[in-house]
Order: C-alpha cells, then sequence, then structure tokens
C-alpha cells in the first residue's frame, strides 16, 4: 500500500493493490470539499484515525464502495446505519477489481470492511446519579 502525505492531518491511504489493508483505531470523521478529477467540487468523507504503529492516516472515502463498505460494516457491529466514532477500530481491505466500464477505463476496486464500536462509557458511579446537583 502506498501512503501519500500530501493530504489533510495524516498521510492518505491508498489502496495501490488487491490485498492492501489499513487497519485504524479511528480519531475524528469529518467532510471535507474537494474536487472531483474534472475540477467539479464534491463533498469527501475523511476518516483520521492512528494505524498499529500509532501514525496518524487519513482514510479519504471518495469511492462510493468504500463508503458503502464502511458504511455497512458500522450498521453491523452497531445495529444502526452512520459514520464510524471517535475510539472505534475500522479495518478496510481492497478485495478485488471489478470489470471496467470501458477499455481504458481502471476498473473500480471492491472493498470489504470490519467495525469494532468504541466501548460504551462507564456508568456513573451511584453517588454521582443522586448528588445534590440539579440538573434542571
Amino acid at each position: 500500500m502506498s501512503i501519500d502525505s500530501a493530504f489533510a492531518s495524516g498521510k492518505a491511504v491508498k489502496f495501490a493493490e488487491v490485498g492492501d489493508t489499513i487497519d485504524l483505531t479511528v480519531v475524528d470523521v469529518t467532510e471535507r470539499d474537494t474536487t472531483d478529477f474534472e475540477g467539479n467540487p464534491v463533498k469527501v468523507v475523511v476518516i483520521s484515525g492512528t494505524d498499529g504503529d500509532g501514525e496518524t492516516r487519513d482514510l479519504w472515502c471518495q469511492k462510493y464502495a468504500l463508503r458503502r463498505a464502511i458504511g455497512e460494516a458500522v450498521a453491523k457491529a452497531t445495529g444502526r446505519p452512520g459514520a464510524p466514532q471517535p475510539g472505534g477500530r475500522l479495518r478496510v481491505k481492497r478485495v478485488a477489481d471489478g470489470q471496467a466500464s470501458k477499455p481504458g477505463f481502471a476498473p473500480p476496486h471492491q472493498f470489504a470492511a470490519a467495525y469494532e464500536a468504541p466501548k460504551a462509557a462507564p456508568a456513573k458511579a451511584v453517588d454521582e446519579a443522586f448528588s445534590d446537583d440539579d440538573p434542571f
């Protein structure tokens, strides 16, 4: 897998070949404005996280297949659709290439993803729940 350091806060993840994999602990999920290859404005979801070496990586979710794989993994892990949450663990792998839509075009990448939701925050201690602080 090649990594390009020209983007965002960390090094951008690129799935250059079938079999390339990234394993991240999610730190942040943002939506950013950028342009497509023709210069048209588009919104892109960027998942920032740390890899096993503690390095910051940015996963730019421009491809539909990548967003779908991640979305399905999150829904499977949490029981509801949504974005990965900070503290969650996300693993993504480029599993295959599809058929190119036209001769000379690059084939679409196909991805598989797995997600582990962050551990739930510990419940408040009984003393805190019955404190004199009025929440209203």
